[in-house]
């Protein structure tokens, strides 16, 4: 299988970068198969990784972006690493699960020690291997070899309203919350489409491989899902484990550990790009970890706005997650 790319080159695409100062305003593709927005600079290393070998033990977690992907790197490092908090406090999580293709979105990363592919393929087994990338796009192994593969929703207009937060984090932006809002709905963010990136998931969520839970089951019983993950991985989960763990995933833990996020990563990216501190505006990597703050964020119509062109992106579909 190959990956061809047509230029995104249209009116709303040129109005949606005028909007965006920083490393997310570039040149923007849309790929075939998919109809993923990546960055031109992408189609460096598309093929790469639709070739990229992947082995029977790798864990692979893919998300969408901004639907609990640190957090469920973090806490599965730990399930699979005998609760290693030295060496997770040691140890950035971006090289203990490395993001395939994160050096082919961001220029700056480029130039930032080895490329993120090579960085996955160097890692000693087991590998924990993160992507954002739809189903399509992933190593064609994944579905000969079979290893273990993670994947997490989230609410889309809680994920819309933390993925402005994170474009306005690598980027500054100067739009509202309910016009990125819009331009989402018409596929125009990088990674989307959104719905076709969850439903190509959600229905493969019955293969023994696969692990599918979300974000909001993370916030209403953690601890269950941390024993959901452990049973799937094959590493049960002792119960005297489960207060130091949960302590170490909380919100406050994570925001305030630099070695559990990519706030200082986002700040090297933001200096090279000739942009001001991140941290000191106020912005965050982690920030609330709160279910529902679309709610308070977005205006009433846009909610109802996004719940229609939800309604028909997932006409004809038995998805039944949150939504």
């Amino acid at each position: 299988m190959s990956v061809s790319a047509e230029p995104l080159d249209t009116p709303r695409m040129r109005e949606f970068l005028s909007k965006v100062t920083g490393p997310y305003n570039q040149d923007f593709v849309r790929l075939s198969p998919s109809s993923c927005v990546m960055p031109a600079r992408y189609m460096d290393i598309a093929q790469r990784v639709i070739d990229f070998e992947v082995r029977p033990d790798d864990v692979w977690i893919v998300t969408y972006p901004k639907c609990g992907t640190t957090w469920s790197q973090e806490m599965i490092w730990l399930v699979m690493n005998n609760f290693d908090y030295d060496t997770a406090y040691k140890i950035p999580l971006h090289e203990r699960t490395p993001f395939i293709e994160f050096s082919s979105i961001l220029k700056p990363m480029a130039d930032l020690g080895p490329h993120s592919i090579e960085a996955c393929a160097k890692l000693k087994s087991p590998r924990f291997i993160k992507s954002h990338l739809p189903l399509q796009l992933l190593p064609k192994q994944l579905w000969t070899v079979k290893p273990k593969i993670i994947y997490v929703v989230r609410n889309v207009k809680d994920t819309i309203v933390s993925y402005y937060h994170h474009y306005n984090l690598w980027s500054d932006v100067s739009m509202s919350l309910d016009e990125f809002a819009q331009f989402f709905t018409e596929d125009l963010p990088m990674y989307n489409p959104f719905w076709t990136h969850v439903l190509d998931f959600w229905n493969i969520r019955n293969e023994p491989n696969v692990l599918f839970y979300s974000y909001e089951d993370m916030k209403a019983d953690l601890a269950s899902v941390i024993r959901r993950v452990g049973e799937f991985l094959g590493k049960p989960v002792p119960e005297e484990q489960m207060p130091k763990i949960l302590d170490h995933l909380s919100v406050e833990k994570m925001r305030s550990n630099p070695h559990a996020n990519l706030q200082e990563v986002a700040e090297y990216v933001r200096k090279q790009s000739g942009l001001p501190s991140a941290t000191a505006a106020g912005k965050h990597f982690i920030r609330s970890g709160k279910v529902g703050g679309a709610l308070n964020e977005l205006s009433a119509a846009m909610r109802q706005k996004i719940d229609s062109w939800t309604v028909e992106c997932l006409r004809g579909s038995d998805y039944s997650g949150p939504r």
